[in-house]
């Protein structure tokens, strides 16, 4: 079992202003580079299953974004 990196984010604005917010172009393109490495998004569920012992793809990626 490798590790799976998790991206959280909060807020995608083109309004750029704080820390935790990224615009809609910064955000596309750390997308775009996940998708040209080769990584493949799962879902929280896939992310627990994984974290208990279940198998998933090599280079998944878990994007999540909270009450953003």
């Amino acid at each position: 079992m490798g590790p799976v990196p998790v991206l959280m984010y909060h807020h995608v604005n083109p309004r750029w202003g704080d820390t935790v917010t990224v615009t809609p172009e910064v955000f596309e393109g750390q997308m775009r580079c996940l998708c040209d490495g080769g990584y493949r998004s799962i879902t929280p569920d896939d992310l627990v299953a994984h974290l208990r012992g279940g198998a998933v793809p090599k280079k998944s990626v878990a994007v999540t974004f909270d009450d953003g």
